[in-house]
């Protein structure tokens, strides 16, 4: 893939050089880069990838994205945007060929209940006989290989790879939590999903978006890269959660306890042995046992619940 095909619709502030190199690959890790790479220099919290373009070049990149003025090298292709961490999502998704697109993504995010949500919802695919990919706190699942996790959401480069690989392996559904940290650091742009679920919302994070205020606009975002058919699952019995279901303009679908929720949980039992609880949907009534304890449990299993619903899962 050429430069000039990486970037078609990306916003280009200036650019000097061809852009008809052909890519072998991307890298924002200037330890990374190969010969014929694209690199992608991102400003992090301890250093900024900047500092290291002299040394991708030396490793062989052939182009360079940048944020600021840096000093230029005559054979080598510098595009320079807004935003180079936007930059090498989009760029990452057109080099995998926008893997998100054919791929069901259910995205979860929420201060709380995130893992145990996404391996609920992962296990209720599976049951309907679907190839399950799963990405998270805990480990990356692809087909039948399982990595470590480095980051509860990857990188966006890794990000696209992954998706990529789950592509290539028959992956029909992926499942991930997505942080706040990923959704302000835009490692998901360029994704597109099916359904995105909102846990709830709780103090988390400040060191970081500084304001509770800046934590939920970071979280909000996710409901930006739904589908034109997608779904948003939210928690109705979180008051703010809840209140963001009339800034919506998707099929809202929600969960809880209590009166208004289109699933909701009835006849809830919980002892050192489990759950048992009756889920009551706009369709049906049917019940649930689980030997996970607690109410919050009982809240993920609906958010997993929820989360199958709106994808057109049966009882």
């Amino acid at each position: 893939m050429t430069i000039g095909e990486l970037f078609i619709g990306l916003k280009i502030e200036k650019c000097y050089g061809s852009f008809d190199i052909e890519i072998k690959g991307i890298a924002y890790d200037s330890r990374r880069v190969k010969e014929g790479f694209l690199f992608v220099a991102i400003k992090g919290f301890l250093t900024d990838g900047h500092k290291y373009i002299k040394d991708a070049l030396k490793r062989g990149a052939v182009a360079v994205v940048v944020e600021h003025e840096v000093d230029l090298h005559p054979e080598i292709t510098f595009i320079k945007v807004t935003d180079t961490r936007q930059a090498l999502a989009l760029l990452s998704s057109a080099f995998y060929n926008y893997p998100s697109q054919k791929l069901s993504l259910v995205g979860v995010t929420g201060t709380n209940g995130k893992t145990t949500t996404t391996y609920i919802t992962k296990s209720i695919l599976n049951s309907w006989d679907k190839k399950v990919g799963l990405l998270g706190t805990i480990q990356y699942i692809i087909a039948d290989r399982v990595i470590t996790a480095s980051h509860t959401t990857p990188e966006s480069l890794d990000l696209q790879r992954y998706l990529s690989d789950m592509v290539e392996n028959g992956v029909e559904y992926v499942v991930f939590e997505v942080s706040s940290h990923s959704l302000a650091l835009k490692r998901v742009e360029g994704c597109s999903f099916k359904v995105a679920v909102f846990t709830n919302f709780t103090q988390d994070h400040l060191d970081f978006h500084g304001t509770m205020d800046n934590y939920l606009k970071a979280k909000k975002k996710i409901f930006g890269y739904l589908t034109h058919d997608g779904s948003a699952v939210l928690n109705w019995d979180d008051p703010t959660v809840r209140s963001i279901a009339g800034e919506l303009r998707c099929r809202v679908i929600t969960y809880g306890f209590g009166d208004g929720a289109m699933l909701k949980a009835k006849d809830v039992k919980s002892n050192m042995s489990g759950l048992s609880f009756k889920v009551q949907t706009p369709d049906t009534e049917f019940s649930v046992t689980s030997p996970l304890v607690g109410r919050n449990n009982a809240y993920n299993i609906l958010a997993a619940v929820s989360s199958a619903y709106a994808l057109g899962v049966g009882e």
